[in-house]
């Protein structure tokens, strides 16, 4: 049994069974953090953190897919990409997921 670690979260991966599937590099291996950092087709989601000044947190954290892309125009960022929102990691991917599943449906 061959062993390695998830350079995201620490876990034991074996990877026996396809080390090709775990070879990101740098970035996350096990099974966990690729449900929770991928879409369900693959696309890869990134998080950020930033502490706004408001008097609520609910929008500290962010995600996106890792292709997103905005345009600056009029000194404001404007994008027809997803962005999920929370106040934490895992509320901002969840809704970011929401938002995926719910543009899929009207499509």
């Amino acid at each position: 049994m061959s062993m390695d670690t998830c350079a995201k979260c620490g876990d034991l991966v074996d990877t026996d069974d396809d080390p090709a599937a775990y070879d990101f590099g740098d970035k996350c291996r096990c099974e966990t953090c690729r449900a929770k950092y991928y879409t369900d087709d693959g696309q890869k989601i990134e998080t950020s953190f930033w502490r706004k000044p408001i008097p609520t947190n609910q929008f500290d954290w962010s995600a996106h897919l890792d292709s997103y892309d905005a345009d600056c125009v009029d000194g404001e960022f404007v994008s027809n990409d997803p962005v999920g929102y929370g106040a934490t990691e895992a509320e901002a991917i969840h809704d970011l997921k929401l938002i995926l599943e719910e543009r899929e449906d009207a499509a």
